[in-house]
């Protein structure tokens, strides 16, 4: 919609610019018309004067003389208003000239236009298809968020529940940037039988996320453009963290800090639901990273509190399979390699 907008204010201008030249040719080659016939009328008045003031035989007697000087030289008197024409019909040429060149000038302006602004911003077909059990009768809330500026959340698309038919779909074009889908169920256990449920994400036609399964709550990460858009196959496992929280779920946090960059690109917590099962997929860029489990209570998500547990996986391996008793803090470095 910007685009066209941008292109209808682009179009406009150029037709006031050729209004506008195609007026003042007009005006000028009426003022050059009109002062040569002011210059003869001026010069028909002396000429009377002189007229009346010399008889008729001194007049003709005079023109005479000078065609016979014109004669003698080898020259032809010419029309007092032919260097006037000449020099009229030079600036409407050159007027044409100029017209000619602003209309080139601004038709070349806005192609740059167009050419920049699509090498600039273009757009990405996002597409997340969700399938859930028709049968159920859960809420499943979820919702499509985009990274804005100094840590804001920008809300692409949100529902209270998704509707219980054979798909839901979102499909629409999106700007780069880092994207998080989020998808949770009251009843706790995701969206039905596994394997027959759950959700595909495809950018410009690649699939790239899928989930077959989740329990309570389940988000997705991902930057668009893809890093790698010619590998058509799922990176959804790239991460994938697995956390059961005690019965202090405010008191758990995490995240992964990309060591080449020292830049936090995942996080998450604190959480609201004790012994709930939270997932979290994300697809990341080649790398060196540094995963850091959080407990604010000093004990981890075990013992007293309950019991709880963490795993991470990469590429589908999994890295860490903790019981959930590490203190106030456990760190795991992993590596992601395209295959």
């Amino acid at each position: 919609l910007q685009r066209k907008k941008r292109c209808m204010l682009l179009f406009l201008y150029i037709c006031l610019i050729i209004a506008g030249v195609v007026v003042a040719s007009f005006v000028l080659k009426f003022w050059l018309m009109y002062k040569p016939s002011a210059n003869q009328a001026a010069e028909d008045a002396d000429a009377s004067d002189e007229i009346s003031d010399t008889t008729a035989s001194d007049m003709l007697d005079s023109d005479a003389a000078d065609m016979t000087d014109g004669a003698v030289d080898g020259e032809l008197p010419e029309p007092e208003n032919v260097e006037a024409i000449n020099t009229e019909q030079v600036d409407v040429a050159k007027e044409d000239e100029v017209t000619t060149n602003v209309v080139e000038e601004a038709i070349a302006l806005a192609d740059t236009a167009d050419v920049e602004e699509d090498a600039v911003s273009p757009c990405i077909q996002l597409k997340i298809t969700t399938t859930a059990d028709k049968e159920s009768t859960d809420i499943t809330p979820w919702s499509l968020t985009r990274s804005g500026e100094n840590e804001s959340t920008i809300v692409i698309r949100a529902a209270d529940s998704l509707s219980f038919d054979d798909s839901n779909t979102f499909d629409e074009c999106v700007d780069s940037g880092v994207y998080t889908f989020h998808i949770s169920d009251s009843g706790g256990d995701g969206l039905g039988e596994r394997g027959k449920t759950g959700y595909i994400i495809s950018a410009d036609g690649i699939d790239f996320g899928v989930s077959t399964w989740f329990l309570d709550d389940e988000k997705m990460t991902f930057s668009l453009p893809l890093v790698d858009n010619i590998n058509s196959g799922f990176c959804s496992d790239d991460f994938l963290l697995v956390i059961k929280t005690d019965n202090k779920p405010f008191q758990t946090r995490w995240d992964v800090i990309d060591n080449d960059y020292g830049e936090t690109v995942l996080q998450g917590g604190p959480y609201s639901l004790p012994q709930a099962i939270y997932t979290q997929r994300a697809c990341l860029s080649d790398g060196n990273y540094t995963f850091n489990m959080h407990d604010l209570g000093g004990d981890g998500v075990c013992c007293d509190d309950g019991k709880g547990f963490f795993s991470l996986y990469k590429n589908g391996v999994e890295v860490v399979d903790s019981n959930g008793q590490f203190g106030n803090k456990n760190s795991t470095v992993f590596v992601v390699s395209s295959p």
